[in-house]
């Protein structure tokens, strides 16, 4: 599925096939499914508004639509019934917050609002949501925040100020996330998802925050602006493995890695690789990948799509 330009497009996984397309208004800023059903996310720099829109998985059958306050960016995620969103505020050229971050949660169903809270964010930015154990976990580039998604009250709040912060991803009991700062400085963070209580931090130099980490099996996987894969304990967060695939273009920054099952695929040094996540081996690499962003993996293909809107299936050589 693509988002490119405005055009929403389902493909069949096998073959490519245009199964259905639509015309979204607007450029697509995330996409998220559950229980049959596709939820859109676009913002509209000129108004700006952000819009989501749910619509039938299968033939993409319009179910209802929801519009928001002004906001610069819509991010989506979906657990029991509810879909939450993250509406990053709106700034001007004096630094003049108009809007808020905020956090959100609509009845999958209906679309109705159950509740929104603001998010204090100092350059009005959230990350999107991750929901578990009934809890949503966003990040700002100053605190990971853990709210209640029956009301979205405040369940406990970390502060990371200083730098910036990446996603938070879930894995187990733990909350992870990466904190960059200064000159290739960053750690890798692990917190109770519970408590918020910090239970580890690593250094792993030259990582940036753009991206959550990925996780698989029970490994923690980061990717350096130097070429570097690294694979660390979740529980513990001591170094299982280290990668290097030698020097990166500085131009083309990593893009974010992602797994499915043990397997981790990450697009570096003009290479796709997929690595074993417990040990770093690697289990087969593409020389010449079609550039572009991954949409993700199964069955040990991997789908990127291009600037262009181009997509691309790549299997294992």
């Amino acid at each position: 599925m693509s988002t490119h330009h405005g055009n929403l497009a389902a493909l069949d996984a096998q073959s490519g096939a245009v199964r259905w397309r639509r015309d979204l208004g607007g450029f697509g800023d995330a996409l998220a499914v559950a229980d049959g059903q596709l939820y859109v996310a676009s913002s509209d720099a000129q108004t700006p508004q952000c819009r989501l829109r749910a619509l039938d998985a299968a033939n993409g059958t319009p179910r209802w639509s929801w519009s928001s306050q002004p906001c610069s960016r819509l991010l989506v995620g979906v657990a029991d019934g509810l879909a939450y969103l993250t509406t990053a505020g709106v700034i001007d050229a004096t630094g003049s917050t108009h809007e808020p971050a905020r956090v959100m949660a609509l009845d999958a169903d209906t679309g109705r609002q159950r509740w929104s809270v603001h998010i204090d964010s100092p350059n009005a930015q959230v990350s999107a949501p991750v929901v578990a154990a009934r809890t949503v976990y966003v990040t700002t580039s100053a605190e990971l925040v853990a709210l209640a998604v029956a009301d979205g009250s405040v369940r406990w709040r970390v502060s990371l100020d200083g730098g910036s912060v990446s996603p938070p991803v879930i894995h187990g009991s733990l909350v992870h996330v990466v904190r960059a700062w200064g000159y290739g400085e960053s750690a890798m963070y692990a917190f109770d998802a519970q408590s918020g209580q910090q239970r580890w931090v690593s250094e792993v130099r030259e990582v940036e925050a753009f991206h959550a980490p990925v996780v698989a099996a029970d490994a923690v996987v980061v990717v350096s602006q130097d070429a570097q894969v690294r694979g660390l304990d979740h529980r513990t967060g001591r170094q299982r493995w280290v990668r290097a695939f030698g020097t990166n273009d500085p131009a083309l920054p990593p893009a974010p890695a992602f797994s499915s099952g043990t397997t981790v695929y990450v697009r570096l040094a003009g290479k796709l690789l997929a690595l074993d996540a417990m040990t770093g081996r690697t289990r087969w690499t593409n020389p010449n990948p079609t550039p572009g962003d991954p949409l993700g993996a199964n069955d040990d293909v991997v789908y990127l799509a291009d600037t262009s809107g181009v997509i691309s299936a790549i299997g294992a050589p």
